[in-house]
């Protein structure tokens, strides 16, 4: 039975002693529609992990450098969807270039495939 229970959480991905507290989607959803277009990627985070969804970098160096053409962050929600966030690079000559991306677009996604797409009320 436990073999059974080990492999059936191996398969999920989700095998963790301390794994933390995963957000529903419709509380993701709804934390989402808060943000707004044009926010830079470290505020986006900051406001996301301030609302309880939390992004853990699988990044194995120290720093980042993005993309010249843009670049989707992926944030685990309970039930193994995620919360995708579009981002595209800062203008070249701008700094930071790259690295802290400015938000485009945000939305649920299952299997890589995206089920909802998220309208922000947060107006500039």
């Amino acid at each position: 039975m436990l073999v059974l229970l080990l492999g059936t959480c191996l398969c999920q991905g989700q095998v963790s002693t301390n794994a933390p507290h995963l957000a529903t989607v419709p509380d993701a959803v709804n934390t989402a529609a808060g943000l707004r277009a044009g926010m830079r990627q470290w505020d986006v985070l900051k406001f996301l992990e301030q609302r309880g969804i939390t992004y853990v970098s699988t990044n194995i160096y120290s720093a980042s450098v993005g993309s010249a053409v843009g670049w989707t962050t992926s944030l685990p929600l309970a039930s193994g969807c995620s919360l995708g966030l579009d981002m595209r690079p800062r203008k070249f000559g701008e700094k930071p270039w790259g690295a802290d991306g400015l938000l485009e677009g945000a939305f649920i996604e299952s299997n890589r495939v995206h089920i909802i797409s998220i309208t922000f009320t947060n107006r500039p």
